[in-house]
């Protein structure tokens, strides 16, 4: 106490130096204070906007998967729906009555061909001999021929739908992925926010 007295001013002049001081010291402080806030104010801007870029990139990830996985979505309903269509286009509608009556023609025409074109070879079994030129050969020649196209027609149109149907589960394994992958980012989302 005896210092601070002996250091205190006994002169107008120096107690006014002594409050010039003070004040410079004060403002020093205050500065300082202000430097230090400005500089968290910057950190704190900083993060803030580094945090939003990180969200942005985020957000634009989320928007081009989710439009990836709609453009997938849309190729599934459309192989669906050829699918769908490929389909009906191969399931046979019942035959009509007409269409029956013509079959049941054929197949006796056929019968009785048959039995007319049986021989007896040199070891008394029968054999088919084909008829050469008579009108139901010819008939039965073009019956022939539009089975063989018929199930030919059916053949291709099974590979088709077998290449499709392999199509479809590759392109739904894909989807689950994505949506496995979306599901992570949601989830690592979470955990930061934690």
């Amino acid at each position: 106490e005896e210092e601070e007295e002996e250091d205190e001013p006994t002169t107008e002049e120096g107690w006014v130096r002594k409050l010039m001081q003070q004040q410079e010291q004060l403002n020093q402080l205050r500065a300082g204070i202000s430097a230090v806030q400005n500089q968290v104010e910057e950190e704190e801007e900083d993060e803030v906007e580094e945090e939003e870029a990180r969200e942005r990139e985020m957000l634009e990830t989320l928007q081009r998967k989710r439009a990836e996985l709609s453009a997938l979505l849309g190729a599934k309903a459309r192989l669906e729906q050829q699918l769908a269509d490929e389909q009906e286009s191969y399931d046979e509608p019942a035959p009509s009555p007409q269409e029956m009556a013509i079959d049941a023609e054929v197949e006796r025409a056929m019968a009785e061909d048959d039995e007319e074109a049986m021989e007896e070879d040199d070891d008394g079994d029968d054999v088919f001999v084909r008829p050469s030129n008579s009108e139901e050969a010819h008939t039965l020649m073009h019956i022939l021929e539009r089975r063989r196209q018929a199930q030919a027609a059916v053949a291709e149109q099974e590979d088709k739908i077998a290449e499709l149907t392999a199509l479809q589960t590759s392109l739904r394994r894909r989807l689950a992925m994505m949506e496995a992958g979306e599901e992570e980012a949601e989830e690592e989302e979470k955990e930061e926010e934690e």
